[in-house]
Order: C-alpha cells, then sequence, then structure tokens
C-alpha cells in the first residue's frame, strides 16, 4: 500500500494544499479555529481527528499550528521598544532599546508553546508518524508588512502609530520560538521539520519571491517547497535544516 501524507493545521496549511494539489497520496487540510468553526477552513478539529485515526504506522501526518507567537508578541512595535542577544550569534543588539534577558523570553515562548492542546489532540489520535512544520521565516522588508497589514492596524495598535519591530528582531524572535517548538517535539513524540534552506535569503528571512499576499504568510511556490521536503521524508531521505 502506497505510503500517504496527510498535512493538517492553520491557515499556513492553505499553500500546501494548493502546492498538493494533483499530488498523490498527499492531502493538506486547513483546520478551523477551535473558538469560529464558521470560520475560514477545510475542517474542524474533531474531523481533523477522526481523519488522523484512518492513518496507519507507515504513513505521515504533518500538523502546523504552533510556531505563530513571534507575530503576536513581536510584530507591531512594543510601547517599550525591546531588544535581546541571541545566544551563538554575533550580532550586537540595539542598546537603545530594552534589552530583555534571553533566558525571560525562552521561558515565555515555550510556555506559551507547551499549553498548545490543538497539535496534542490531533497528533495523539494517529498511528502514524507525526511531524510538527516549522511556520515560514520572518518578512525582512518593513514596509511591505506595514503595507499589507489590515487597515495599517494589527491586534488594535495602529502601525501608523507604533510602527514594526524591525526585522532583526523580529527574526531573532522567530528564530527562538522555533527552537521552542523543537523542544516541544522531543515531549509529544514528534519530529520537527524545519524550513527548507533554500527558502531563506542570505540574511536570515523569508527570500521575497516567496512572500505570501499579507504581513505573516509564504505563497504556493514556499508550499510546493514543503511538499518536496515531505516527500523526502516519505522515501527516507535526509531533511537538511537551515
Amino acid at each position: 500500500m502506497e505510503r500517504k501524507i496527510l498535512v493538517v493545521g492553520s491557515s499556513h496549511t492553505a499553500v500546501i494544499a494548493k502546492a498538493a494539489a494533483g499530488v498523490d497520496n498527499v492531502n493538506a487540510l486547513w483546520v478551523k479555529n477551535p473558538k469560529r468553526d464558521d470560520g475560514p477552513g477545510d475542517i474542524t478539529i474533531q474531523q481533523a481527528s477522526e481523519a488522523v485515526a484512518a492513518l496507519t504506522p507507515s504513513d505521515i501526518l504533518a500538523i502546523t499550528w504552533v510556531g505563530t507567537y513571534h507575530n503576536i508578541f513581536g510584530l507591531a512595535q512594543h510601547e517599550q521598544p525591546f531588544d535581546f542577544f541571541e545566544p551563538d550569534s554575533s550580532e550586537e543588539p540595539d542598546l537603545t532599546r530594552e534589552l530583555i534577558p534571553y533566558g525571560t523570553l525562552h521561558r515565555q515562548f515555550a510556555m506559551t508553546t507547551g499549553r498548545d492542546v490543538v497539535t496534542r489532540k490531533i497528533g495523539g489520535n494517529t498511528k502514524a508518524k507525526v511531524v510538527l512544520l516549522a511556520t515560514p521565516p520572518v518578512k525582512g522588508d518593513d514596509d511591505f508588512i506595514r503595507a499589507k497589514l489590515k487597515l495599517k492596524n494589527y491586534r488594535g495598535q495602529s502601525i501608523d502609530e507604533v510602527g514594526v519591530t524591525p526585522a532583526s528582531i523580529r527574526a531573532k524572535l522567530w528564530r527562538l520560538e522555533m527552537r521552542c517548538v523543537e523542544s516541544y517535539c522531543i515531549d509529544i513524540n514528534a519530529e520537527f521539520l524545519p524550513v527548507p534552506d533554500a527558502a531563506f535569503t542570505d540574511e536570515g528571512f523569508l527570500r521575497t519571491d516567496l512572500y505570501g499576499s499579507d504581513a505573516t504568510h509564504a505563497n504556493v511556490k514556499y508550499g510546493a517547497m514543503v511538499v518536496e521536503q515531505l516527500l523526502h521524508l516519505k522515501r527516507g531521505q535526509a531533511i537538511q535544516s537551515a
């Protein structure tokens, strides 16, 4: 029997679904927000749990749900601008900003990731191999983000007034969160699937030709890169991380 790949998760799943259209034994479904079953998406969490229960031990279940806190936390400029030292980096933080200890941020992000119940519910209801997908890297073009934020307002904040957190800091927050997600995978017996190496610019941002139409999502071309990663995993080939 042919090994199947099922991708379920948040809005990032939409471009994977488009890229996977027509690919044999690969299916991707956007799970609706559990607080809004009438909102955008393909299936409810309950339906997702039922779908993954039908998978066999030889199949692959890929989940994209955690990994977006860096945008909630740091896309819009905080009223107290901050920065932080990043371990194993030679980049100096902006000393005109409030410096937050890395350990403090790590605890906050790890705690937020650990509160996730959706991934545990879906992943705990299958016999398939479970992998968690990294979310796309941040976009380095701050002007693009300002232009794309809906009504120039983000989570109740006027972007015209508060601005966007500088790209270098947003990238550090994303890397911090991906480390937390990777550690979380150990707790839930899942494998972490990193961003494809080729998706990054030399500076560590998402390539501009992979930008989605809004401030935070990637496009179908990026989705195709993730599908190719999953097909490599299906064939038992190694996945390189950045």
